[in-house]
């Protein structure tokens, strides 16, 4: 790995570990089971023990972005930014996603789905975004049709989510 991938890949990390050290601080606040998956009405209907998702969930979560990083290095990615966002779209979405579950575990009026349709949303507006470029030298992009289709998703869920939800 060069040194740049290696400072970014700790920066990465580092952004995973703070809602890590926010959940360790408030753990004997947190109620002895935690939901984890929630269903349309928003209720959670799986759990687990909030030892596992304090501590074993963002074990995993940055065992899969070493992985991650080690994949975008290992296959050459031509465009810079699609790289970054590869790189840093599980930090993103595991930051935003654990803070909710977190909160909600402490606040049961919390409305988790609005922060899940929003995350989605804008990675569907992100992919969009990148679906018709060249990111790679031996893959073709895609066809437009798909990229107007992943932003008008996007943007439907994204309008969703802000005012209906």
């Amino acid at each position: 790995m060069k040194k740049n991938s290696l400072q970014e890949l700790g920066w990465a990390l580092g952004v995973m570990l703070l809602p890590v050290l926010y959940a360790v601080w408030i753990y004997p606040t947190l109620p002895e089971n935690l939901a984890i998956h929630f269903d349309l009405s928003g209720k959670g209907n799986a759990f687990l023990p909030k030892f596992l998702v304090v501590s074993a969930f963002p074990i995993v979560m940055m065992l899969l972005e070493v992985m991650i990083y080690w994949t975008t290095i290992a296959k050459d990615i031509l465009n810079r930014t699609f790289k970054h966002f590869i790189r840093w779209i599980i930090p993103f979405t595991f930051v935003s996603l654990y803070l909710a579950t977190i909160y909600r575990g402490l606040n049961e009026e919390f409305d988790i789905r609005k922060i899940v349709a929003m995350v989605v949303a804008l990675v569907f507006i992100i992919v969009g975004n990148y679906l018709p470029k060249k990111v790679q030298a031996d893959k073709q992009p895609l066809n437009r049709k798909w990229a107007y289709l992943c932003l008008l998703f996007g943007l439907v869920l994204m309008l969703v989510s802000l005012f209906m939800l």
